[in-house]
């Protein structure tokens, strides 16, 4: 999707003038969102976490994808997100995670946002290029965009969290889904955090090659393989046993996994 300025715009003038705004970082400052029973809060991975999801300068129909994906349970909760964290995020295709996480995890004091892309997909390349310099320009951000390295990400031990949001399949098509985790491990700091969502395949059928569906099973055999230890899993937050595997979009049923090194 677009990163649209005049859609931003139209979203923010409204907001310039209201007290509510934050004046020191464009927020507004909403309520937390519910927790889960039992599980620790948001803020005790990273402070302000589910405000910064509540922002008000964020796109709209991406803001709106926030029920289906549930981004703070899943990164500050599940996934154990903090602000200091250094983030690769890999092949971005909008920029759901980047106009908020992004922004809360580079800057001064923070540990870095980096999108690893395709540069041979110019059209993307170029659009993804735009969007981060403009959210950099207007939103005090330091993001940053750099090729996909399929010998080492960006560097060794440079990082401590890699999200991974619905790639496995891209990545298997292309054929460079080992090579990918050879070099997320190389980059991943000691003890790091791979973050893995991705459309689960039926359980006990061999999964159809042309398929963004891809078997859980064999997605945490590749990782273990790779050297990562599966450190939890989630069966509950992206589940849907009514899944017809048709066509796998933000209704099909995921898996969500969280591996260390």
């Amino acid at each position: 999707m677009k990163f649209s300025k005049s859609v931003l715009m139209a979203c923010l003038l409204p907001l310039l003038a209201t007290p509510a705004l934050a004046a020191a970082d464009g927020l507004v400052l909403l309520p937390e969102q519910p927790q889960i029973d039992g599980a620790p809060m948001p803020n005790d991975n990273f402070p302000g976490f589910a405000i910064w999801a509540g922002s008000n300068l964020r796109v709209p129909e991406l803001k709106a994808l926030d029920k289906k994906v549930q981004p703070v349970q899943v990164l500050a909760v599940f996934g154990g997100l903090q602000a200091k964290s250094s983030v690769i995020e890999v092949l971005p295709t909008d920029t759901y995670w980047s106009e908020w996480v992004g922004r809360v995890t580079s800057g001064k004091g923070r540990g870095g946002y980096t999108q690893v892309a395709d540069p041979n997909d110019k059209t993307l390349w170029n659009q993804l290029q735009e969007d981060k310099d403009y959210i950099n320009a207007n939103y005090q951000g330091e993001i940053k965009l750099i090729p996909i390295n399929y010998d080492a990400l960006n560097g060794e031990n440079t990082t401590h969290f890699i999200l991974m949001d619905r790639k496995i399949g891209k990545l298997m098509h292309a054929g460079n889904f080992e090579k990918f985790l050879s070099a997320a491990h190389k980059t991943l700091m000691p003890n790091g955090i791979v973050l893995v969502i991705d459309y689960r395949a039926a359980p006990g059928k061999a999964p159809d090659p042309k398929s963004d569906y891809v078997s859980e099973d064999a997605t945490i055999a590749a990782f273990q393989k790779a050297g990562f230890k599966l450190f939890k899993k989630d069966d509950k937050i992206y589940a849907n046993p009514k899944d017809t595997r048709t066509t796998a979009n933000l209704d099909s049923d995921r898996f969500l996994l969280r591996f260390t090194k």
